[in-house]
């Protein structure tokens, strides 16, 4: 298994107003600092569709990433943040391809 840094990319869509998104990112935020290896997450939005949103998660390395959706998902904020959640789509994880 590498040791390298890891990308996770998680695709979904919400079905609260695009008014909410910033709350709805504050709260991935705050699930994901409970992880450990959490090293940072670049949040998007869909340029035609504002109720579509990507996160690319950064992790320490594989086996942290694989481990956080369990304590994600145990976060005390984790039941706020499904009511807005519509589809989820667990893309990956992703490394450099130098990297490997």
């Amino acid at each position: 298994m590498s040791k390298a840094n890891v990308t996770e990319v998680v695709v979904y869509s919400i079905t609260a107003e695009s008014s909410f998104i910033p709350k709805i990112q504050e709260i991935v935020k705050n699930c994901l600092t409970s992880c450990p290896g959490y090293l940072g997450v670049h949040q998007m939005v869909g340029a035609t569709d504002s109720k579509q949103l990507v996160d690319f998660v950064d992790w320490e390395n594989h086996q942290l990433a694989e481990e956080a959706k369990a304590k994600f998902e145990a976060h005390p904020d984790f039941p706020e943040l499904v009511k807005h959640l519509g589809e989820m789509k667990f893309s990956g994880h992703f490394v450099k391809f130098e990297e490997l």
